[in-house]
C-alpha cells in the first residue's frame, strides 16, 4: 500500500517541533466512499482508544476554536464554555474546508494552532499513551506519543471537555433504556462534526430546569417563567383553550397555570415555544411548521386526557408528559433544519401517502453524500439524540426515541411514550389515517385504561381535526 503524506500544514508543524513520530498508512478514500474515522483508522489497524479527532466550533461572535477530543466522545458543550467563558457550536463542512484547504474534503487536522487556530484538548487527550490522528489527508494517519502531541500546541488549553457517548449497535441495542434509542456513536460525532446543529437556546434553560426538577413547579414560579417570553405565553394560552381540555380560554397565564394545564403543563408549553425558534422548517405541507404545531398541541391535549384515566404505575408527571408530547417529533424538525432538500421529498411523499407510517416513509428516502447517513437514522433516534444533547430529563428522551415503539423497554419512563403513541393512535382514528399509526392495544391495556375510552376521545377529537383531514386531501 502507498503511503499517503499528511497535509502540507500538518507535515510543516511536525518537522518544526522535532519531536519523533511514525506515519502509518490506512485506506485512502474520497467522498461518498470515506466510511467515517473510526473505520478507516480501524482499517488502519489502530484501535478505538487510541484515536483523536478534531471539531473546529465558531462562537456567535465569529471567532474560531478547536476542540481535540477522544475519538469514541462528544463534546460536552457547557464545559466548554465554562473553561472558555464563550458559547461554541460546530462550524460546519464549508467553514472546515475553507479553514483547512490544504486538508482532504472532511478532513479537520487536530494540529489547530499551525492553521491560527485557539485550541482546547481534552484531558483525556493528554494523558494518552499512543495518540493517532489524522494527518489532513483520508488514509494517512500519525503516531506519537502522548506528551509529544501535547507539545505539539505549547498554547493550547487542557480541560475536561468531552463526555462518553453511547455505542448502539447489534446485540447492546437490545438492552433497554434510553441508551438504545440514540444513534451510533459515530454517527453523533458525524453530526457534530460536520453539522450546524441547533443550540439550546439560553431562554429554554430555566424552563427545563424546572421540568428536570424532582417536583413540579408551584403555580406562581411556573406564570413567572412562562411569562418571561411573549411568544411562550401566547403558545401557553392557546395550548390551554384547547377543547379537549375543557378548560375554556383563559384569561392570563396565570389562569392558564390554575387550568387543566397545570404549572407544569404550561411551562411545557413555554419551553416547546423556544426551543422552536432556532430550526429552519418550511411552513407548509403535513410536516411543515403549521402542520407540526398543530399536531403537537393536539397530541399533547389528547395525551393530558389519556394521562387522567390511566391506572399505571409510575404516574407521569404532567409537565414532563406535557413536553413529550409537544417535542415528540423534535427529530422532525431537526431533519428540516439540516437537509432541506430531503425534507422536503419527505414532505410530499407524506402528503401523497397519508396511510403510510412516517418511518416506512423514511426507509425510502434517498439522500446523497454524508446526509443519507443521517436521514437514514430516521427521525425518532435524531430527536433523541439532540433531546439528550440538550440536557433533556430522559422521559422526553425516551418518548421521542420510542413513540413510534412505545412497547420498548425504557424503563420506568414506558408510560410517556405509551401515553404519547397511544395519542397519536387516537387522533389518527379521528382523522381516518388509522394506516399511519396503529393503536397497540398492549400498551393501552398495560396504561389501564377503561375499554371504549379511547373511541369516545377519539369521536371527541373528530370535530376538532376535520380540518387537518380535509387540508390533508386537498395537498394530496
Amino acid at each position: 500500500m502507498r503511503a499517503v503524506a499528511p497535509a502540507r500544514t500538518v507535515d510543516q508543524r511536525l518537522r518544526a517541533a522535532g519531536r519523533p513520530y511514525d506515519l502509518v498508512t490506512g485506506v485512502s478514500c474520497t467522498g461518498d466512499a470515506c466510511p467515517g474515522l473510526p473505520d478507516e483508522a480501524e482499517a488502519a489497524g489502530i484501535g478505538p482508544g487510541d484515536l483523536v479527532r478534531g471539531v473546529l466550533l465558531v462562537s456567535p461572535a465569529g471567532e474560531s476554536c478547536l476542540a481535540v477530543v477522544p475519538a469514541g466522545t462528544l463534546i460536552d458543550f457547557e464545559a466548554l464554555a465554562a473553561v472558555t467563558g464563550r458559547c461554541w457550536e460546530p462550524a460546519g463542512l464549508e467553514a472546515a474546508g475553507r479553514r483547512f484547504a490544504d486538508c482532504d474534503p472532511g478532513c479537520v487536522p487536530v494540529l489547530g494552532e499551525a492553521y491560527g487556530l485557539r485550541v482546547v484538548v481534552d484531558v483525556a487527550v493528554a494523558r494518552m499513551g499512543t495518540v493517532h490522528f489524522e494527518g489532513g489527508r483520508h488514509g494517512c494517519y500519525v503516531r506519537m506519543h502522548g506528551r509529544d502531541f501535547v507539545a505539539l500546541q505549547p498554547h493550547a488549553l487542557i480541560a475536561r471537555i468531552a463526555r462518553p457517548a453511547p455505542r448502539v449497535s447489534g446485540a447492546e441495542a437490545d438492552t433497554g433504556g434510553t441508551e438504545a434509542l440514540l444513534p451510533s456513536v459515530e454517527l453523533c460525532g458525524r453530526i457534530e462534526r460536520v453539522y450546524d446543529v441547533p443550540r439550546l437556546p439560553e431562554a429554554a434553560r430555566p424552563l427545563l430546569a424546572a421540568l428536570g426538577a424532582p417536583e413540579e413547579p408551584a403555580p406562581a414560579e411556573a406564570a413567572r417563567l412562562v411569562a418571561a417570553d411573549a411568544h411562550a405565553a401566547a403558545r401557553v394560552l392557546e395550548l390551554a383553550a384547547s377543547p379537549l381540555l375543557g378548560g375554556g380560554r383563559p384569561a392570563d397565564v396565570a389562569a392558564a397555570v390554575a387550568g387543566p394545564l397545570g404549572p407544569g403543563g404550561a411551562v411545557a408549553a413555554a419551553l416547546s415555544a423556544v426551543v422552536e425558534e432556532p430550526f429552519r422548517v418550511p411552513p407548509g405541507g403535513p410536516l411543515g411548521s403549521r402542520a407540526l404545531a398543530r399536531e403537537a398541541a393536539l397530541t399533547a391535549a389528547v395525551a393530558v386526557r389519556i394521562a387522567g384515566e390511566a391506572r399505571c404505575e409510575p404516574a407521569p408527571r404532567r409537565g414532563l408528559l406535557v413536553a413529550a408530547a409537544l417535542l415528540h417529533d423534535v427529530g422532525l424538525r431537526l431533519l428540516a433544519h439540516l437537509f432541506q432538500p430531503e425534507f422536503h421529498l419527505l414532505n410530499r411523499m407524506a402528503a401523497a401517502n397519508p396511510d403510510t407510517p412516517l418511518p416506512e416513509l423514511e426507509s425510502h428516502l434517498l439522500a446523497l453524500g454524508e446526509a443519507r447517513h443521517v436521514v437514514q437514522t430516521g427521525h425518532a433516534r435524531l430527536g433523541a439524540w439532540l433531546l439528550r444533547a440538550w440536557g433533556a430529563p430522559p422521559a422526553l428522551v425516551a418518548t421521542a426515541g420510542a413513540h413510534h415503539h412505545p412497547e420498548a423497554d425504557v424503563g420506568d419512563d414506558w408510560p410517556y411514550p405509551a401515553i404519547v403513541a397511544t395519542a397519536e393512535a387516537v387522533l389518527a382514528r379521528a382523522e381516518g389515517r388509522e394506516g399511519r399509526r396503529a393503536a397497540f392495544p398492549a400498551v393501552a391495556r398495560r396504561l389501564g385504561l377503561a375499554d371504549g375510552f379511547l373511541e369516545r376521545l377519539a369521536a371527541a377529537a373528530a370535530a376538532l381535526v376535520e380540518p387537518v383531514r380535509e387540508g390533508r386531501r386537498s395537498v394530496a
